[in-house]
This record gives structure tokens, C-alpha cells and sequence, in this order.
């Protein structure tokens, strides 16, 4: 009886560590995607294309010894890395067609030219400006249509300003 309770001890404390592990080094990962201190002010694509394999590494050492999660509506936080690093590692064609979509629906369709004078006829060839999370926030609506958006693409894990800031970086 002695050793099964110690048995089932190892077994719990295992899936703790693991489980401590996982969500640690999940998290870091999707810091470093999302920059919050400003440390990396661009995504190269072969660095991003690098850092998605690490990610994706990673995320399959950790997925081969999963276990049940208790919850099962919590968001797992290396799907959520996973998503992020995918982004970033994105073909600059499919980067620069999120942030059109982005921009169409953050931008007044009256044509008038905002304060920092980013039009809403922008050719698709021309640079994009940078996206303004603060465009989506005057809305309550265009946040939630942008957050649909990013969920019908794939990143439906990651909140909108996580997207934006990843799509800012990209070069």
C-alpha cells in the first residue's frame, strides 16, 4: 500500500513538472513572438522561419507526453506559440493580405484621410502602414469582427493585439 501511494506521488508530481514545463516555456515563446517590450522591432523571415521550427520542436516533445487536461476549454498555451510563430513565419503574401483586411476594416470607408494620413484607397502593391490597435478600440464592434476574422484564418488563439504586433514586425 506504501508503495502504491508512492507510485501514484511520482506519477502526479511528474505530470506537475511536465505540465510547469510546458506552460513556462509555452509562455516565453509566445513573449517572444509578441515583443512586449520592443526588443525585436522586426521579423526577418528566416529568422521567423527558424523560430517556427523551434516552436514546432518544441511543441511536439511536449505533445508526445500530454496528458488530459482538467479543463478542457482552457486555450493550450504552446497552440497559442504555435499560432504566433506560424504567423510569423507566413508567406509575405499572406502577411501583407491580413493586414490589408486588417486595415479595410479599421480604416473609415468615407475616404477621408485620418491623422496620420492612411487612406483607405491603398493599392494592394503599395507599403501598408502600420496597424493602430487603438482604430479597432474606438469600436467595440471591429474588434470582435477583427478577432472573427483571425479565427476563420487560423489565429483565432491569439487576441488582436498580439496579430497586430507580430504583422507590424514583419519584414
Amino acid at each position: 500500500n506504501t508503495e502504491q501511494s508512492m507510485m501514484t506521488m511520482l506519477f502526479f508530481g511528474n505530470r506537475s513538472v511536465f505540465g510547469t514545463l510546458s506552460s513556462a516555456i509555452s509562455a516565453k515563446f509566445l513573449e517572444i513572438a509578441v515583443d512586449p517590450q520592443g526588443m525585436a522591432p522586426e521579423i526577418r523571415r528566416g529568422g521567423a522561419q527558424q523560430f517556427n521550427h523551434d516552436v514546432l520542436t518544441f511543441a511536439e516533445l511536449f505533445d508526445s507526453h500530454s496528458f488530459p487536461s482538467r479543463i478542457s476549454t482552457n486555450i493550450n498555451p504552446m497552440e497559442r506559440a504555435c499560432a504566433a510563430s506560424r504567423l510569423m513565419s507566413a508567406e509575405p503574401a499572406h502577411i501583407q493580405s491580413l493586414r490589408k483586411a486588417l486595415n479595410d476594416l479599421a480604416t473609415p470607408s468615407s475616404g477621408i484621410i485620418t491623422l496620420f494620413e492612411r487612406r483607405n484607397d491603398v493599392e494592394e502593391h503599395d507599403f501598408m502602414p502600420r496597424l493602430n490597435l487603438d482604430d479597432f478600440y474606438a469600436d467595440e464592434r471591429l474588434v470582435e469582427e477583427a478577432q472573427s476574422m483571425l479565427s476563420a484564418k487560423g489565429y483565432g488563439v491569439l487576441e488582436l493585439e498580439e496579430v497586430i504586433s507580430i504583422i507590424n514586425r514583419v519584414r
